[in-house]
This record gives C-alpha cells, structure tokens and sequence, in this order.
C-alpha cells in the first residue's frame, strides 16, 4: 500500500540521512537563505530524498523512460565525481548507469523485463542521494576546479524529467480537485502517446530534453 511505500522510503532516507550525515545543509543563497538550521535541514533532506524516489516511480510509465532517465543522470553524475576525484561516488554512479544500460537492452518496446516499483523507486532513492551528494559537495569544497555555485539548479536539471513530471500532475489534479496521489493518465508520456507518439519516440524525445537541460544547466553554472 502507499502507506507501507511511505514508511520504507521514511527508514531508509533516515539512515543515510544519521547513518552518515548525508543531508542538505545549504540554499546557497536561494531566496536569501545560506546555512540551514540542523532540524530544517534533516526535513528538507528527508522530504528531497522521498519527492525524488517517487518521482521516478511516477514516469515508470513507458519501456524504457525510467531506466533510459536513470542512466543519463547517474553517468552525469559519475562523470563529475569522477573529474573532482570522488572516486568511491563515481563508481556508484557508473554502477547504477551500467546496471541500467544493460536493463534497458530488454526494457525497450516491445519489452521482455519491466523493472516495477522496486526498481523504479531503488532508482530514484540512490539518484537522490547522489544528488545531495553533489549539492553539499560544491558547497563544502573552496577550491575544487569543477567547482559549481549553483549547484542546487544543476541538480535539478540533471532530474529535470521526473521533478517536473511530478510537480506537474499534482498540480492538475488539485486544479481538478482531485487527490495529487490518485493515479491518471495526466503524465507527459502519457500526453505525447495521445498525440501519436509510439514509446520508443517518446523515449527519445524526453532524454533528448534531459541532455540539453543538463548541457544548458552545465553552460550557465556560473
């Protein structure tokens, strides 16, 4: 159930979260905020950590977008870790970006292996923490050359399909007046299906706009 969906991903993002202090101490100055406070900080990561998982879970709804999504913003990752020599964090990455490569060779349309809410959610849940990682790194560090000052907005971009993705149903269906966790057929893959799209082009069409969102993100860090 949803609820029980809730706790699990509440445990697990709490262990990472005092397990090994990984959180997001910072806003680098968005809306006038710097540091925040130890308590805002452990909701503010927890509730990161939890709209990222569910993200990916909602654009699990084509062969191959969640996965194809998941390898182009893990490599992204790995290969920034990898240029500031964050060597263990790059072969998380890489990891996850192979393991998803391989997935997808039997998860496009027509495809014989779907990945379901346990990989799909396991995606999301580890692109998350590589995500704060990456934030909190570029906050910490004073003299790395890969250094970004807008890394929270780079971050973004790199999970800019699913983030907007799910803000945007939500937003419907509360103009609907519906629950914002009721299932419909609102999502963008969804939209360009009805369109005539087959699941291949809107595959193709989506990580087409999460690589140019990162390649612009990328341009325009400073």
């Amino acid at each position: 159930s949803p609820m029980k969906k809730l706790l699990s991903q509440i445990v697990a993002a709490a262990i990472v979260i005092f397990g090994d202090n990984i959180r997001i101490s910072s806003l680098y100055g968005f809306m006038g905020v710097e540091e925040i406070p130890y308590l805002i900080s452990i909701a503010f990561t927890l509730f990161t950590i939890i709209v990222i998982t569910n993200a990916f879970n909602l654009i699990d709804g084509v062969d191959g977008l969640a996965g194809g999504i998941g390898f182009i913003a893990a490599t992204t990752f790995g290969l920034w870790f990898s240029f500031t020599d964050e060597i263990g964090w790059a072969i998380l990455s890489f990891a996850l970006s192979g393991a998803l490569l391989g997935f997808l060779v039997f998860n496009f349309n027509p495809a014989k292996i779907f990945m379901g809410d346990s990989g799909s959610l396991t995606i999301g849940f580890l692109l998350s923490i590589l995500a704060i990682h990456f934030i909190e790194f570029n906050h910490s560090a004073s003299d790395a050359v890969y250094k970004v000052v807008s890394a929270p907005a780079i971050a973004v971009a790199i999970l800019i399909i699913p983030l907007f993705d799910t803000i945007r149903v939500f937003v419907i269906r509360m103009i609907k007046k519906q629950s914002p966790f009721q299932a419909d057929q609102n999502h963008m893959h969804h939209s360009l299906i009805k369109i005539g799209l087959s699941h291949r082009e809107v595959c193709f069409i989506l990580y087409l706009v999460n690589v140019s969102f990162v390649f612009i993100a990328f341009l325009l860090k400073d």
